[in-house]
């Protein structure tokens, strides 16, 4: 491939590398066609780092613990929710309107020590920061939102209002819950990717193109991706903390930490739009999950989508 990607997943021992390219002809009639996602192998040993080096970039990049700065914002296993917020340079005004703990990370430094660096991978690299701190003190829970108030992709309603809105007392009580801000009153800004076969192609195409970054950040706790991926667009959800250890702690933690590695290039990672994508997935959403107008996931109480004018049919 001419690329050295060298990952925050250990080399898995018992599991044979990957023939070369042009092995045998048998290997080479296996492989998948143009319009199938394609068959993951084990990455080369190449592409994974040393155990020494492995343990250096999680304990540099992937927290094990909150900081004191993130223990008094007042985010707590008591608290009925955190408010995890991703801004630049300052916290956003619109903070002040809820009444719950916030953790207004900035991607520059800042003096109340909540920021992420570097400034890489948009909202991901922040809201993984976030579940790595919390894993094991994370509340009932978790909201992640974008430091904009508003935008095309909630037209219909701030994400911070719809969250004002919900009987989080009693969703704290619930598990399962996954609920997307990014509705806006319809499914238009949707991924079916199972039931639209235009964006089956997308997401065909978008699979090809990120083969290697599953191969070597995804693969060995997820398997290969799945062969079509709905979800909802934009990346601002409510989710509890149930969903979120579902998957290991050590599985976020390397994601975080390959993600801020500055000394693997970018096309050895995920992009942005991919991890997008499949947030829902990584979450506990069903591949085949079907966006609803009310913008909740899977398994979220019908009684709570009657509350506070979220109703609508799915």
């Amino acid at each position: 491939m001419g690329l050295l990607c060298r990952s925050t997943w250990p080399l898995r021992r018992g599991v044979a590398a990957p023939p070369p390219p042009g092995g045998s002809s048998a290997s080479r009639s296996s492989s998948p066609s143009s319009s199938s996602p394609p068959l993951l192998e084990l990455p080369p040993p190449s592409m994974f780092r040393p155990p020494a080096e492995l343990e250096a970039q999680l304990s540099r990049a992937a927290p094990l613990k909150p900081s004191p700065a993130e223990l008094a914002t007042g985010c707590t296993p008591s608290s009925t929710v955190c408010v995890v917020v991703v801004s630049h340079k300052a916290s956003p005004r619109w903070v002040a309107e809820t009444r719950y703990p916030v953790l207004a990370y900035k991607r520059v430094v800042t003096a109340d020590g909540l920021y992420v660096l570097p400034n890489v991978w948009h909202e991901h690299a922040v809201y993984l920061h976030y579940i790595c701190a919390f894993y094991d003190s994370l509340p009932p829970l978790s909201a992640f939102l974008h430091g904009h108030r508003s935008s095309w992709h909630n037209r219909g309603e701030p994400a911070i209002s719809q969250l004002r809105e919900l009987p989080l007392a009693r969703l704290a009580r619930e598990r399962g819950v996954y609920l997307s801000f990014n509705n806006g009153r319809d499914t238009e800004y949707c991924i079916r990717a199972h039931l639209e076969p235009t964006q089956l192609r997308d997401w065909q195409r978008e699979v090809r193109a990120q083969t290697h970054s599953w191969r070597r950040m995804m693969a060995a706790d997820l398997g290969p991706p799945p062969a079509a991926c709905g979800g909802y667009c934009c990346t601002q959800f409510l989710v509890s903390a149930d969903r979120i250890r579902a998957r290991p702690h050590s599985f976020w933690r390397r994601l975080l930490a390959d993600l801020l590695d500055e000394a693997t290039p970018a096309v050895c990672k995920p992009s942005g739009h991919l991890l997008e994508l499949v947030w829902g997935y990584l979450l506990g959403e069903p591949a085949n999950f079907t966006c609803s107008r009310s913008g909740g996931g899977s398994q979220f109480p019908a009684w709570a989508l009657r509350r506070g004018g979220r109703g609508g049919a799915r």
